[in-house]
């Protein structure tokens, strides 16, 4: 009886191994190949973090995020996250924050990513307009690869470190969401 089942058990996989071992290679494929193709060849677009400490909460950062626009990147198929921030200077102290971020902050897990400067000039709260801004570094904008994140909502924030990156703040109000989902990346305002 037992024999007879090797048996069985030999010949499907002498008719069907092929097939069965192909099915196997397309689920994996299917399963970890948008992440691990990010991984291995996607230059732009991945976080410099992946669930680092989010730093202390900061009133004195303002930022604002504008939009998230699909953006093509040398043949790279990316987001592009922009708005503009700044942090008002320590009284009687110079910033020394000098390097921004921006943090994705979920509840399982958290990414942050590098940001370039852009010249932006938006239109400031009058508690605001006293100031002296550089207009070159005040926009921002962030390139975020899609198969990177997880799908979740994330809560968007500035970090601002200085340079040394001994110390740094953090700011996530006004409330702004990345939301990914399998097939889509999209911005929500609250």
């Amino acid at each position: 009886m037992v024999s007879a089942k090797v048996e069985m058990s030999k010949e499907f996989m002498k008719k069907y191994g092929l097939h069965v071992l192909l099915w196997a290679v397309m689920f994996f494929y299917f399963i970890f190949s948008p992440q691990l193709i990010v991984r291995l060849f996607n230059k732009h677009g991945k976080p410099i973090q992946v669930n680092a400490n989010i730093p202390a909460d900061s009133g004195r950062i303002h930022f604002v995020v504008e939009d998230l626009l699909s953006y093509l990147k040398d043949g790279e198929n990316l987001y592009q996250l922009y708005g503009w921030s700044f942090i008002l200077p320590e009284t009687d102290a110079e910033s020394d924050m000098v390097v921004r971020e921006l943090a994705l902050v979920a509840e399982e897990r958290n990414y942050v990513f590098a940001v370039r400067p852009e010249h932006r000039i938006p239109n400031l709260p009058g508690k605001f307009t006293d100031l002296t801004l550089d207009f070159d570094t005040l926009g921002f904008s962030v390139l975020i690869a899609e198969d990177v994140l997880q799908p979740g909502k994330y809560r968007i924030g500035m970090v601002f470190r200085n340079a040394s990156g001994a110390s740094a703040v953090y700011r996530d109000k006004p409330v702004y969401y990345l939301v990914k989902t399998p097939n889509t990346l999209r911005l929500e305002t609250k």
